[in-house]
This record gives C-alpha cells, structure tokens and sequence, in this order.
C-alpha cells in the first residue's frame, strides 16, 4: 500500500491518456488511481481471540 492519497494531477493524468488515441486498445479493465487508499479505508482488525 502506498499510503498517500493520490494528487489530482494523477487523476487528471489517468483521465487524459484514457482520452487519447493510446489507450484505444484498452477495453474492459480497470484502472486504479486511488493509492490503494480505498482499500486501507476498507479494511477491518480482525478480533482477538
């Protein structure tokens, strides 16, 4: 996990090549541009046992 939020610009920078011709062969996938700060959100401690 990389522990920081993501910058607009990576956003932005994401937002803008899918845009463009260079991403006209990219179908059907996902493109992460959270950090992974999602996950960390997400995540539960398990209990003690």
């Amino acid at each position: 996990m990389l522990k920081q939020m993501p910058r607009m610009v990576d956003i932005a920078n994401t937002a803008t090549f899918l845009a463009s011709e260079l991403a006209g062969k990219i179908t059907g996938v996902t493109i992460d541009v959270t950090s992974a700060t999602t996950a960390a959100l997400n995540y539960r401690v398990p209990p003690a046992d």
